[in-house]
């Protein structure tokens, strides 16, 4: 949300009809833009002002999840697998979601790691693998709602990865 005039003390309160998200945020002279994960859904915003009353124009732009790009996947010395990745456009991700098996269509056997985003889009990521075979990965990006709710974006394309040693 952005809001497009002076909006010092103006309570904007977002829910959605299953109640998943319920945010209240108030806006003062250094706030004047606001970003929050709303899974699709119907919401209802209200916005309030204390005292005197005014008209406020309020913008809410929508975007999908971001999608994530597989730069490399290598193996490291040892049994250990390092997974080079880009996130393809700027967004408040809550982090990424890493997968890697030994199926090429990754229908069993699935190994999941969740790497969360507090190192700031940290893009490159090392795994301990403990047998020598041929491994393929991808890479998605998820958010999370207040309720702590993960969204995520779409795989990216597969790497394969064989670990010698």
């Amino acid at each position: 949300f952005k809001v497009a005039n002076r909006a010092n003390g103006v309570r904007v309160n977002i829910v959605n009809s299953t109640n998943t998200v319920n945010q209240t945020v108030t806006f003062d002279d250094k706030l004047s833009a606001y970003k929050i994960f709303c899974p699709s859904g119907t919401y209802y915003i209200t916005v309030t002002k204390r005292g005197n009353g005014g008209v406020y124009t309020l913008r809410a732009d929508a975007s999908k999840i971001p999608d994530t790009q597989l730069k490399k996947v290598k193996n490291k010395r040892g049994r250990q697998m390092q997974v080079k990745f880009k996130l393809l456009s700027t967004s408040d991700a809550a982090g990424y979601q890493l997968q890697y098996c030994t199926d090429k269509k990754f229908r069993k056997g699935n190994n999941n790691v969740y790497i969360s985003n507090s190192d700031y889009l940290k893009s490159i990521y090392t795994l301990n693998i403990g047998k020598k075979k041929t491994y393929y990965v991808h890479i998605r990006t998820y958010c999370t709602d207040n309720r702590g709710n993960k969204y995520f974006g779409s795989w990216s394309k597969a790497k394969k990865v064989t670990i010698r040693k």
